[in-house]
């Protein structure tokens, strides 16, 4: 909003707090400039005052008219029907993890199949809309922020072209969805219960998320709903899951996030399953029958600090696994090979051939399978060692933190980590005098930070008289 053709002297404490009102929204920004260009300072107050209460109707068409045309001009299907995505989830600040988990169960986009290439789509369409002014970036790294206005008008088009439902925020439902509803999302509305008999045939997509424990699904409550691909309920408690979502022979994505899990055993049914994910939950063991969701693609048990079961062999089951995460999670992991009782063995992982994106931590060293690392993970946050949190660097995709109490150099598929890590954590690592010529005798060409502590055998970063090459890396 520029000044410069202002001839009150006024103007330019009020243009800052209409901008200011304006929220930071670009499209709400331009309307109100354009409104305002050479007007004296008793319209600028005016505006000020409409901006305060925002209720203006003219106001509101204006910014409603700009978004929608924005919405028209987006380019082709894919990036629309994302974009009505994120508006749906009914919250200001959106988990990137969340919407992959989404898309990947409502099979948004064509040709794609793997995680890797959802993931790559996911961040090409949050550029395209945020060079829209329709996304802008989160509050936290990972995260994506849409305004209010924004989803108000995503809101209002889903409704329209998609036949979605979406529930107001801490006000009270009042009516469910009828059976035209294809998206429904319930983001901590006030419900009492959840109706038993409820018929939506066509709804593919159910998100609900509250804060209230005692909220139960009643037992039959899927079986009017069975076409539903993605599931995600948020801050429940479960005994039991439903004996009706075996219904769901479609069901693509399950997301039971901040739930409290007792006997969740049934999930062995839901054979169709791309996406499991139980992060930031109470869960203290997966159930053996998870081995038979032979099509999961994506495991996410992050930040499930109780989670202390895992049966052995399940985890070699899971064949077409390319994520597992298990951040702040589960590090219980038995010495030797597969065996037929007790804990998950990192012998396991060996087995998912088409892991490419691995968050773990292996207490003990001396476990490390040789070639655990060897099949080419493409990005992973992986801490080998007690002492460690799971702060760190978020905006790179490979972080390794080590310490050893042994000699790095017998640990061949740590070795193999090491020459793609961007983030590298190293405490009380032995046979290591000097960090770059000694760990790694090629250099570490993707190293951006590094971090080193606890080590008094190490005399040299860089022992120029050993090794001369230019790094890229910032300390």
């Amino acid at each position: 909003m520029t000044l410069a053709d202002a001839k009150d002297s006024e103007l330019p404490p009020i243009a800052a707090e209409v901008a200011k009102k304006c929220a930071g929204l670009p499209l709400l920004l331009l309307t109100v400039a354009t409104d305002l260009r050479n007007r004296e300072s008793y319209a600028w107050n005016d505006k000020l005052k409409q901006l305060s209460v925002f209720d203006n109707e003219e106001i509101y068409a204006k910014v409603h008219s700009v978004l929608e045309s924005s919405y028209n001009d987006l380019p082709g299907n894919e990036v629309k029907s994302f974009f009505l995505l994120c508006g749906l989830l009914g919250l200001s600040n959106i988990p990137i993890r969340s919407l992959l988990k989404y898309v990947m169960g409502l099979s948004l986009f064509k040709h794609i199949s793997t995680v890797k290439e959802a993931r790559n789509k996911v961040y090409t369409l949050i550029d395209t809309l945020k060079a829209k002014c329709l996304l802008i970036d989160g509050d936290t790294y990972g995260f994506v922020k849409i305004h209010d206005v924004v989803r108000d008008t995503a809101l209002s088009i889903a409704s329209r072209e998609q036949h979605a439902f979406i529930g107001t925020s801490s006000s009270e439902l009042t009516e469910w969805p009828n059976k035209d509803s294809a998206r429904i999302s319930l983001p901590y509305c006030d419900i009492e219960d959840l109706p038993e008999g409820w018929e939506c045939p066509k709804a593919e997509l159910l998100l609900l998320f509250t804060e209230v424990l005692s909220l139960g699904i009643p037992d039959l409550f899927f079986k009017g709903i069975r076409n539903l691909e993605v599931v995600d309920f948020t801050g429940m408690r479960f005994v039991s899951l439903p004996s009706s979502l075996a219904f769901l022979s479609n069901l693509h994505t399950l997301c039971l996030h901040r739930c409290q899990l007792d006997d969740i055993a049934i999930i062995g049914v839901l054979k169709q399953l791309r996406v499991l994910s139980f992060a930031n939950s109470y869960i203290v063991e997966l159930p053996g029958q998870i081995e038979h969701l032979t099509r999961l693609k994506l495991l996410d048990v992050s930040d499930c600090s109780k989670l202390k079961m895992i049966p052995a062999n399940a985890l070699s089951k899971l064949s077409q696994l390319e994520a597992l995460y298990m951040s702040n999670s589960f590090d219980r992991w038995e010495a030797d090979g597969i065996r037929n009782q007790g804990n998950a063995s990192l012998a396991e992982l060996e087995y998912l051939s088409h892991l490419m994106t691995l968050e773990i931590q292996i207490l003990d060293a001396n476990i490390l399978p040789k070639h655990l690392f060897s099949n080419g993970l493409q990005s992973y946050r992986i801490l080998i060692g007690d002492g460690w949190d799971w702060n760190g660097n978020y905006e790179t995709s490979r972080m390794l933190k080590l310490n050893f109490k042994t000699s790095i150099h017998s640990e061949y598929g740590v070795k193999v980590l090491l020459r793609e890590t961007e983030d590298l954590y190293l405490d009380e690592v032995r046979g290591a005098e000097n960090v770059l010529y000694d760990i790694d005798g090629d250099g570490f060409p993707q190293l951006k930070h590094l971090h080193v502590q606890n080590n008094t055998v190490i005399q040299h970063i860089i022992n120029s008289t050993k090794w001369v090459h230019v790094m890229p890396f910032l300390f």
